[in-house]
């Protein structure tokens, strides 16, 4: 701490005893590198890759970790949207990559326009192997003997695919018992909720299945979007035996405050205590806007030449992602608000965002009278119409529902849309940290 100290009063010392040209353009390179290393540490639009600035999810990781070291065992990991399920999965990669060095690992992200073929081609080809032509041959690979370059050569695995046969999943087994029969493999298919045939889905099933029972070390992990494992594969009853089923919820408090403070840490710079609290309310849970949030308060804080991000910094942040959400984000809120004399329909799905939630993120019409009284001093008796048209398509299916007339809990259909509410909020002056 001390030479640390030392560092920076020799560094200033420097800037103030230096002719004034060249200290602007010391604090200038260093202000760019600063910014710089802002960007690797807060980053809303890659995921994570490194595991010294992944935070949270450990429970998640350990159910990973023992599956990885677990042979026959395959897994699924799924979740809502923006809740890092592929930061999970690129830090699963390295997870397993520090097991051995006799180990391989691809990761692919899934195209809804792929087939099981274009799918396994490109995951293999990031397998190199060297096989004899006795092998290829096994394989329904036809060599030409006569030429001395074609008897031995490294080669990626997928070459071996070819796009005029359709495969089956016993020729994928195949495949592997020949091209890498000793090596503990591990298969990645990231965003796998956008392969929507059906068929694509029940080859997995099957592969799953037949590889737990094989002698071979394989293991294979799907991602993708859903409530549950049944949206992204078929006849996964079969698999209870093999498949582990990670869910990634939203994450807690606790978890969003560990990227805040291990990201600040990094970065050698602090935060106003009032302005990290409003940080973990608006991220909902969502590390992605945890991310976008810190990535633009900060960046402003260094440009202004301070190390403290304070409530400016903030709603400079805030103005920043009001103007680059996505637009079909404003779309559907644009539908629910429209011809909203009154702002019922406005005030109403800031109640909404800022009611306590159940454990499923869901409330009810009794908690939004609540939320509305306190909140804008709105005494109605119930919203429940309101709250039903909310769900209808003419004001853009904002919510959910699910339950009994007399029961109904509802939710957002997607939880950004909970976010971008919240900011809307902010901009008007409204607590969103009020509970």
């Amino acid at each position: 701490m001390f030479e640390k100290e030392q560092k920076r009063e020799l560094y200033f010392y420097t800037l103030i005893t230096q002719a004034p040209n060249k200290r602007q353009k010391m604090l200038i390179e260093s202000k760019d590198e600063l910014i710089n290393k802002i960007n690797t540490v807060f980053t809303p639009t890659n995921p994570v890759e490194t595991l010294n600035l992944f935070a949270g999810r450990q429970k998640q990781l350990e159910k990973i970790k023992s599956t990885l070291t677990e042979k026959g065992c395959h897994m699924i990991v799924y979740g809502d949207r923006g809740v890092g399920k592929t930061s999970i999965a690129n830090i699963s990669k390295v997870l397993f990559n520090s097991l051995n060095s006799s180990i391989s690992c691809t990761k692919i992200s899934c195209d809804p326009t792929e087939t099981f073929n274009s799918i396994w081609k490109r995951t293999l080809n990031q397998i190199t192997v060297e096989l004899s032509v006795e092998q290829e041959r096994q394989i329904g690979f036809i060599v030409d003997t006569s030429d001395p370059k074609e008897l031995k050569k490294k080669v990626p695995l997928g070459n071996y695919i070819s796009s005029d046969d359709e495969l089956t999943a016993s020729d994928i087994i195949d495949l592997l018992k020949i091209g890498c029969p000793e090596q503990k493999c591990l298969f990645i298919f990231d965003e796998f909720d956008r392969v929507q045939d059906i068929e694509i889905k029940k080859k997995f099933t099957f592969l799953m299945k037949h590889l737990s029972d094989s002698p071979f070390d394989k293991t294979l992990m799907l991602v993708g979007i859903a409530e549950d494992i049944e949206e992204l594969i078929e006849s996964h009853q079969s698999l209870e035996r093999c498949l582990k089923q990670i869910r990634l919820p939203r994450m807690s408090e606790d978890e969003i405050t560990e990227i805040v403070e291990k990201g600040l840490k990094y970065l050698d710079i602090t935060m106003d205590s009032n302005v990290k609290r409003k940080i973990i309310n608006l991220s909902e849970g969502l590390p992605q806007y945890t991310h976008l949030f810190c990535n633009n308060s900060t960046k402003r804080t260094v440009e202004n030449n301070r190390n403290v991000v304070d409530l400016k910094d903030f709603r400079h942040s805030i103005n920043l992602t009001l103007e680059n959400m996505d637009e079909s984000i404003r779309r559907v809120y644009q539908k629910a608000i429209l011809d909203d004399r009154q702002n019922i329909y406005e005030n109403l799905l800031i109640a909404c965002a800022l009611v306590n939630t159940d454990q499923f993120n869901s409330f009810t019409n009794t908690s939004i009278k609540t939320s509305m009284s306190l909140i804008f001093k709105d005494n109605k008796r119930s919203y429940l119409e309101f709250l039903n048209q909310l769900c209808e398509e003419n004001r853009g299916k904002i919510l959910k529902r699910r339950g009994t007339q007399r029961q109904y809990k509802f939710e957002f259909r997607n939880p950004i849309l909970k976010t971008f509410i919240k900011l809307k909020a902010e901009e008007r002056g409204i607590n969103t940290t009020l509970k």
